[in-house]
């Protein structure tokens, strides 16, 4: 499938009636190339890594979820009598609307002349990476919503953890903040001058405050605010909002543009179609940290 799809693409998807096409226009990326994309985003630093994904099928919709929070003791009942009735679990709708998101990609004719191998890894690296760059300032603007804690001290980072977040979500909380936030942090110390971050001694690679795996994101992917505060989300991000991923992406010819032609170049847009919403605001806590 691979292999004539790229050869539809260098016909600029003309006389084409083999290759698959979606209901809105643009033909489908195979699945083996999808497949890749995905690949290459989970070996990459991104937000969509470290919350609920939820592949959907429908444009819109919703799912029920039931809270971490939400649990009730069985009552004791003796022998003979009637069994009390327990409260009943919690579930929450999450409702979904799927959003197109598109980009335009610009390809020299000589690469796409190019053998298949090149072609696809162009494709795969430049899906990837901006598709990477969308979900996060998805995800990113959702859990933004939340109102924010200032933070002064490695101190607030600790109480945050020990006082703010419930126990259920303290199990697999982590602490993602930006280039800024993780140079803040590492140059704090005790009052011995010991730093806080410490190199998680099960992989040797990732980074840990009071046993938290820290995330670290370019500026570019988390920025500060408009008033340069940093931002560092504690918590269950996995609890804290659902993308919900349609599962299609797409591609087409674009209008090549005077440039384009004069520059030996071809264009092509490309769509994929997500939501993410929040799911549990107490799953994380939002601080911020002023310079």
């Amino acid at each position: 499938m691979s292999k004539e799809f790229f050869n539809a693409m260098r016909l600029n998807f003309k006389n084409t009636m083999n290759i698959e096409s979606d209901e809105s226009g643009g033909y489908l990326i195979p699945k083996d190339i999808q497949t890749k994309v995905r690949t290459f985003k989970e070996n990459n630093i991104a937000l969509e890594n470290l919350v609920t994904v939820i592949p959907v099928s429908t444009q819109s919709g919703s799912v029920a979820r039931r809270k971490k929070t939400s649990r009730a003791p069985f009552n004791k009942t003796t022998e003979g009598s009637n069994i009390q009735e327990i409260p009943t679990p919690q579930f929450d709708n999450v409702e979904y609307d799927i959003e197109k998101y598109t980009g335009i990609l610009k390809i020299s004719n000589e690469l796409l002349e190019d053998s298949d191998d090149s072609l696809e890894t162009v494709l795969i690296d430049w899906l990837g990476n901006d598709s990477i760059a969308t979900r996060n300032k998805l995800i990113f603007d959702v859990l933004n919503s939340k109102d924010k804690t200032p933070l002064t001290s490695a101190a607030d980072i600790k109480n945050i953890i020990n006082e703010n977040l419930k126990p259920v979500f303290k199990r697999n909380a982590i602490i993602v903040t930006n280039q800024d936030g993780y140079k803040w942090l590492d140059n704090l110390s005790d009052s011995n001058g010991r730093g806080f971050i410490e190199i998680d001694p099960v992989t040797s690679e990732s980074k840990l405050f009071n046993k938290y795996t820290i995330k670290e994101f370019d500026n570019d992917d988390l920025p500060n605010d408009t008033s340069g505060n940093i931002p560092f989300i504690i918590g269950d991000l996995k609890e804290s909002c659902i993308l919900f991923d349609r599962e299609q992406m797409t591609i087409r010819e674009s209008t090549i543009s005077g440039e384009d032609f004069f520059m030996d170049i071809s264009a092509f847009k490309v769509r994929e179609r997500e939501c993410v919403r929040l799911w549990d605001e107490e799953a994380f806590i939002y601080g911020q940290v002023t310079l």
